[in-house]
């Protein structure tokens, strides 16, 4: 019992914590590739990159990597180093 307690509290934290929650969204983009009139090259072109706001922004903003989440996002700086001779 402890270990599927565990499996499940692990695979909570992933997918609530990494870019792996996506994966469940593959099927809205299955979807809105359906309704697509084009290929799959022309239907990622025009979602993934640089899209613009159409008649069906909602749906698009559901598919998946559209919109990742940002709770792992790390900001470091490293110091500046400065060198003399003296």
């Amino acid at each position: 019992m402890l270990k599927w307690f565990s499996i499940l509290c692990s695979m909570m934290y992933v997918l609530a914590t990494t870019n792996a929650g996506e994966v469940l969204k593959v099927p809205m983009f299955v979807e809105h590739y359906m309704e697509y009139h084009g290929n799959l090259s022309e239907f990622v072109m025009e979602h993934y990159d640089n899209h613009k706001k159409d008649a069906d922004w909602d749906a698009d903003q559901k598919l998946p990597f559209i919109n990742p989440p940002i709770v792992l996002t790390v900001h470091a700086q490293l110091p500046e180093l400065i060198f003399s001779h003296s």
